[in-house]
């Protein structure tokens, strides 16, 4: 990836070079005619270590007059870092700010008329719900399940009568091999003992609905030891892939090779395999061994691109583009 930054803001070149942390293969960007003070600077003290590239609007007035309208709005604004340096009553250090400082002293505000998502469906309660992308979402989720990092979770039946039990499984974490628990499978008289047991739930609506709630607000209750289970069961690194998803997904031409496992010995075999030309190696793996990984990602989820996208890691669009680059129909994967 090559990175391309544009900015006339000081402070954010600054942080830019530091993530770079001495890197070159990247480049900024100015509008002609902004910025010059700021680039002529970093050029008298970095030299040639980055690339600058200029853009200009061009075209016709009725063309252009919609993005000068914006850049007024933008710049003209009183939080704009344009407008700030200019203003002489505003001392560096609020130009050079930082911004997410800013934003972690501003207090979350209500919204009268934007409920919160347990309070959609209002008067019944909805599911508390996670953000994935927020940092805060994250640190409570890590932080519940921490301590559930090196529990032994037991499973077995649940039963009304008793409990005969199958032989007894251990789970390991396909990451590490770390034993993760213990299941106790049914038996068939386990079987035979919940067909024998069950009867109609004659309880009124209104008791039913309590003992789902209750079952509801145990699971978001225990949703600490939960999300460790569910890391630790279907963990995936890269190296121990094939583990997990088994060699059925990895391309019909990557033998392994001796001594090497996971996708290591995967690209070994393909690269002895394919050869592909200079300038062609890297589409032509990513296209070997992304394509079975969308399959088996649509064959876990039946076909919902959504819930694919989420076991994979990616955004859904980028999951949609790639099926169709690929050539592959995520119908055949649906479950009726």
């Amino acid at each position: 990836i090559y990175g391309q930054f544009a900015t006339h803001n000081p402070r954010t070149a600054l942080e830019i070079l530091a993530f770079a942390d001495g890197r070159s293969d990247f480049e900024f960007q100015k509008l002609h005619g902004m910025g010059n003070a700021l680039y002529e600077r970093l050029e008298q003290r970095l030299g040639d270590r980055f690339a600058t590239r200029v853009y200009a609007p061009v075209g016709a007035h009725r063309d252009l007059l919609a993005y000068l309208v914006r850049r007024l709005l933008e710049n003209g604004a009183n939080s704009s870092f344009v407008n700030q340096i200019v203003n002489e009553d505003v001392p560096p250090s609020e130009v050079a700010a930082c911004p997410l400082t800013a934003m972690e002293r501003v207090q979350p505000v209500a919204s009268p008329v934007l409920p919160p998502g347990t309070r959609l469906f209002a008067p019944r309660l909805n599911a508390r719900g996670w953000d994935l992308a927020d940092a805060g979402d994250l640190a409570r989720i890590e932080a519940a399940r921490a301590p559930h990092r090196d529990r032994l979770f037991e499973a077995r039946p649940r039963l009304a009568g008793p409990l005969a039990g199958g032989q007894r499984q251990t789970l390991h974490d396909p990451a590490t091999g770390a034993t993760v628990g213990h299941v106790l499978p049914a038996a068939a008289p386990d079987i035979e003992t919940a067909l024998r047991s069950a009867v109609p739930w004659e309880a009124a609506a209104p008791d039913r609905a309590e003992v789902l709630n209750r079952a509801a607000n145990l699971y978001e209750a225990s949703f600490g030891p939960i999300f460790a289970l569910l890391a630790r069961e279907e963990r995936i690194d890269a190296d121990n892939v094939t583990d997990i998803i088994g060699p059925e997904i990895i391309p019909a031409s990557t033998p392994q090779t001796g001594g090497q496992n996971g996708f290591a010995g995967a690209l070994a075999g393909w690269l002895s395999a394919e050869s592909p030309p200079p300038g062609a190696l890297y589409h032509r793996a990513l296209a070997a061994f992304e394509k079975p990984l969308i399959e088996y990602a649509l064959g876990r989820t039946g076909g919902n691109q959504l819930r694919a996208a989420q076991l994979l890691g990616i955004n859904r669009n980028t999951l949609r583009k790639r099926i169709g680059e690929l050539g592959l129909e995520p119908d055949r994967f649906s479950t009726p």
